[in-house]
């Protein structure tokens, strides 16, 4: 097995080099990661998610295909950490044009039909939710609103 192949990918590929491989992504993975900060899954930006989910998608190509180029791979990673670290900047300077802004579900008893809709979510969940938090009646509910991190806080 020579460099190039190596790097560039090979159908010849041994064993070993695919572990090589794939352990020399998951180290870049690891890196990017660090690079775009700490992050827990339940308060993901749209952005984040995207990103996260398309450096998984493309190493696991990478580590899977003995083919594929392991340089493309490296570079796509650092890429979509680059780009990450770019839009999570643009997120702090200007917040409601990259993420979405919370949004009002119920107001004094009454579903915010509206809002509801531009969600996405209809009554059927806005009630297992409210069930779900010990509220059997939607008249208790004063104030309830879906978080940019997609939690609901209510208020009764």
């Amino acid at each position: 097995m020579d460099w190039k192949s190596f790097m560039e990918g090979s159908k010849d590929l041994s064993l070993l080099a695919l572990v090589l491989r794939a352990i020399i992504l998951y180290i870049a993975l690891i890196i990017a990661t660090r690079m775009m900060g700490h992050r827990q899954v339940g308060i993901l930006t749209g952005h984040n998610y995207l990103v996260a989910a398309g450096i998984v998608s493309l190493a696991a190509i990478r580590m899977i295909n003995p083919e594929s180029s392991l340089t493309f791979g490296l570079v796509i990673v650092f890429v979509y950490a680059f780009v990450n670290i770019f839009l999570s900047y643009l997120d702090i300077k200007w917040p409601k044009a990259i993420d979405r802004k919370p949004a009002i579900l119920i107001y004094d008893g009454k579903i915010d039909e509206k809002n509801l809709h531009q969600m996405g979510l209809d009554h059927e969940w806005i009630i297992t939710t409210l069930t779900e938090k010990g509220i059997s009646n939607l008249k208790d509910v004063f104030l309830a609103m879906l978080e940019a991190d997609g939690t609901v806080y209510v208020s009764v």
